[in-house]
């Protein structure tokens, strides 16, 4: 009877050692021996791995097989996917052989997509990471990196969208681009002070990041470096900082204020566009270019300084800006492009830069409690659309060297008194470019003896006209 359950059990415990998820520590004495102590029969069996000792490229193959299965083949009893890994007493070595390895770096893509790997512990002398080395490991909430480490790869965090915090030891210089991108749960990193290269999108969509403070000798904030960091409320930029890429803070609705460096030259497209609460911005002098909708969709943005002698404004630099009071231009600029204040919807007055030549399609459209524009003289052409709705405006006052005004420039102008035509040439117009002013209340004035010259114009003819 004993030996029936006995015989029973057995058959009951069986399958459970069996299908039992192992632990495993590993220590190999020579490269390329990883495969000896993971035979077939259990290399897929393993829920928690350590591996001391060194390794190459055939090993670090095997490794990458094992840790970055995404799926268990059902039939085989016991397989489950690997959740934690430890590679603190392992070296890699140079090698040619599976991946190819150099000396002390963990390669491109080695745990690229083990989508199940919650814990990592890197070799304590490693001195690079890879390409995409972590990219996509979306379940990874803790990993220690080595004090060694120099360098970290493009795309090496993208998508671990569970780290919540992670320490950059102070030797690393590098940081390339997409290097924690999507890392939406990460709210606390500590960056080092020697960094010489901030790549582009390294902390893209880290929506949950609130502070940095970035510190070294790099000149750039890359493309899309912070692009929908929307908690990001605290940053402090290096001083060596010259170029602000496209995108860089774009989205970063909770960015209320930042200090841009003296060394500052350029701000490219898109760079603080969507910033909803930033409330002032000083561009500093050495800044020669701003690109458009470099701060579009602010719509907290109170005051603007620009100190830089930049020869235009893009087209869409302050759109949507409905907030913005005070805009101080500097001597240098030539042209205001289309929309460049459109909606500014708090700007009720605004000096023009005597350099000033063209202003742009829909440049203050829509400035509703603007009420008067002086044109400086070299102006030329004024866009259509160019004050178009400007509904509290009262006076206009053009410009000298005026050739064209375009189609609804000044349409919808309801409250419009008093326009003065400075220019003896009678400015090119179309049927629309005052469509809305209220006749016999605005009154037109022209230089005194022009008036045969307007009134020879089909359009202007039909424009009650003053001399003066």
């Amino acid at each position: 009877m004993k030996k029936n359950i006995i015989i029973s059990l057995m058959a009951l415990w069986l399958p459970l050692l069996a299908s039992a998820q192992l632990t495993l520590d590993i220590r190999v004495d020579s490269i390329g021996k990883l495969a000896d102590q993971l035979p077939d029969s259990i290399r897929f069996k393993v829920a928690e791995l350590k591996v001391s000792g060194p390794l190459n490229g055939m090993d670090l193959k095997l490794l990458q097989q094992i840790v970055n299965r995404s799926k268990v083949n059902k039939k085989e009893t016991g397989e489950c996917l690997v959740t934690k890994v430890d590679l603190s007493e392992a070296v890699i070595t140079a090698d040619k052989a599976g991946i190819v390895t150099r000396d002390a770096e963990l390669p491109a893509n080695q745990f690229s997509g083990a989508k199940n790997l919650t814990e990592l512990v890197l070799p304590s002398r490693l001195v690079a990471i890879g390409n995409a080395a972590f990219k996509g490991c979306e379940s990874l909430k803790a990993i220690e990196l080595p004090d060694m480490l120099t360098a970290i790869g493009y795309s090496a965090f993208e998508g671990c969208s569970n780290i919540e915090e992670l320490k950059i030891p102070a030797g690393v210089t590098f940081l390339g681009n997409s290097t924690f991108d999507g890392c939406k749960n990460l709210t606390n990193i500590e960056l080092p002070k020697n960094l010489i290269k901030f790549g582009s999108s390294v902390f893209k969509n880290c929506s949950r990041l609130q502070q940095v403070k970035l510190e070294g000798s790099f000149t750039a904030i890359g493309d899309n470096a912070f692009l929908g960091c929307s908690v990001l409320s605290d940053i402090k930029l290096p001083a060596d900082v010259k170029t602000i890429g496209d995108h860089a803070f774009e989205g970063c609705k909770s960015l209320d204020a930042i200090e841009l460096p003296d060394a500052l030259t350029k701000i490219d497209d898109h760079a603080f566009e969507g910033c909803a609460s930033l409330k002032h911005i000083v561009i500093p002098k050495r800044v020669k270019s701003l690109g458009s909708d470099a701060f579009s969709g602010c719509t907290s943005l109170d005051s603007v300084v620009i100190e830089g002698l930049i020869p235009e404004l893009e087209d869409d630099v302050f759109r949507y800006c409905h907030s913005l009071r005070m805009v101080t231009l500097p001597m240098s600029i030539k042209k205001i492009g289309s929309n460049a204040f459109e909606e500014c919807m708090s700007l009720s007055a605004i000096k023009l830069p005597v350099s000033l030549t063209s202003i742009g399609s829909s440049a203050f459209r829509k400035c509703v409690t603007l009420q008067e524009i002086i044109v400086p003289s070299a102006v030329r052409e004024i866009g259509g659309d160019a004050f178009r709705e400007c509904s509290s405006l009262t006076k206009a006052d053009l410009s000298v060297s005026l050739r064209s005004i375009g189609g609804s420039a000044f349409a919808k102008c309801v409250s419009l008194k008093e326009v003065n035509i400075n220019t003896p040439t009678v400015p090119k117009i179309s049927k629309s470019t005052f469509k809305g002013v209220i006749q016999g209340v605005c009154h037109f004035y022209i230089p005194r003896g022009s008036k045969p010259l307007f009134q020879a114009d089909k359009t202007w003819s039909k424009i009650a006209l003053i001399e003066r």
